[in-house]
């Protein structure tokens, strides 16, 4: 198939500008599948970084730039499909970027349209009027499949994947005992700092995570130079519980900046335990906790790596608990987990190796992008 293609490079323009994730997850798996891929040609990062149509900043920025986008987005799929004609259109693309009547403009061509979405689990408000248009929506949490449909969409529910061309296990020494790369925010730093507080070593690496500690070491310093005015920094500490949510602090000297892609599946290979966590978003703070899939959690296994995360009923249907992966659902299971199992180096392996051959098994992007074909009803051959 020809198939034209709108996906920032990067899954987190703000925080991991630098990184490939999406091209090489979702666009190089479908050149190894033998189909012709045509690239739009524009700079999508800011559209990224001003997404959410709950912020009038971001509403207004959308409503100046998206006319560019639409505009040459359309001249570039006319021209593709003059010259040879295009047998899908596939983005990732939210309300930011589209309006419905563009997609509609593409699908009048004759040209299917799939888009893909993958934090329905907590702003699924970000795609509300683009998703209808298209003919289907790809979407990772099973939990949305209803709200999809409410919402007029045509949703096709995937867990995610891990392209085994780019993550798979390195030759490397296992040099860090306990490794977490990832964003910071909700619940990771409560059981970040209970493992550090209980004297295991655990290295962190991602986006926020410096600069957190930052902030909270300058308040320190300050509170501790106005210490004679108990009353003014009673004041601050309760200022400070509201800045963080009552959250622990980041513990100084474990945590590091993002990583780049290529030492990011290094890592996987170099950490005994890989953690993961599992919520949305701040919603371990709120009414409805949520949590859900994450690339993570074919990317470390796919890559060869030990991997200990929050164990919930979705992820089960991917990796068995105990043989392939093993989980966690308090801070208190997930200390004993990464003491027994840095202790008992044979179990570890036998999970570490049995989560790589079910990823390369059931878990590529290569197998995700022939089901969803086949469930659009598109003739790849």
């Amino acid at each position: 198939m020809r198939i034209f293609t709108a996906v920032e490079a990067s899954p987190n323009a703000k925080g991991l500008a630098q990184s490939r994730a999406w091209e090489r997850n979702l666009i190089h798996p479908l050149k190894d599948l033998g189909h012709e891929v045509i690239r739009f040609d524009f700079d999508l990062q800011p559209f990224a970084v001003f997404a959410n149509p709950a912020y009038e900043e971001d509403r207004a920025w959308q409503e100046t730039h998206r006319p560019r986008l639409e505009e040459a987005l359309l001249n570039q799929i006319r021209k593709a499909h003059k010259e040879s004609g295009l047998n899908l259109f596939f983005s990732y693309f939210w309300d930011a970027h589209v309006t419905p009547e563009t997609i509609q403009e593409i699908r009048k061509m004759g040209i299917p349209t799939l888009n893909f979405f993958s934090n329905g689990s907590f702003q699924l408000h970000m795609v509300e009027k683009v998703a209808p248009a298209y003919d289907f929506s790809i979407m990772t949490e099973s939990f949305r499949i209803d709200d999809y449909k409410r919402m007029g969409a045509h949703p096709i529910y995937i867990p995610f994947a891990a392209n085994p061309e780019f993550y798979r296990p390195c030759d490397v020494p296992r040099d860090f005992d306990i490794s977490f790369l990832g964003q910071c925010y909700g619940d990771r730093v409560n059981f970040v700092h209970r493992i550090w507080s209980e004297g295991l070593k655990i290295e962190v690496f991602g986006p926020q995570w410096c600069e957190r500690a930052r902030k909270e070491n300058t308040l320190k310093k300050r509170l501790g130079r106005i210490e004679p005015l108990r009353t003014i920094r009673k004041a601050l500490r309760e200022w400070r519980g509201k800045i963080f949510k009552d959250r622990k602090p980041v513990p100084p000297g474990i945590v590091h900046p993002p990583l780049d892609d290529e030492e990011m599946v290094r890592l996987f290979s170099r950490s005994k335990i890989n953690l993961g966590f599992s919520t949305c978003g701040d919603t371990d703070a709120a009414t409805e906790r949520l949590v859900q899939i994450r690339l993570r959690d074919v990317e470390v296994p796919m890559s060869g790596g030990f991997y200990l995360v929050e164990r919930f009923d979705e992820l089960a249907t991917m990796f068995e608990y105990g043989k392939e992966v093993e989980g966690y659902s308090t801070e208190d299971e997930l200390l004993d987990k990464c003491r027994y199992y840095l202790s008992h180096e044979k179990e570890r392996e036998a999970i570490r190796k049995a989560g790589y051959e079910r990823a390369l098994r059931d878990h590529t992007w290569q197998r995700r992008f022939e089901y969803i074909f086949d469930q659009m009803g598109l003739e790849t051959r």
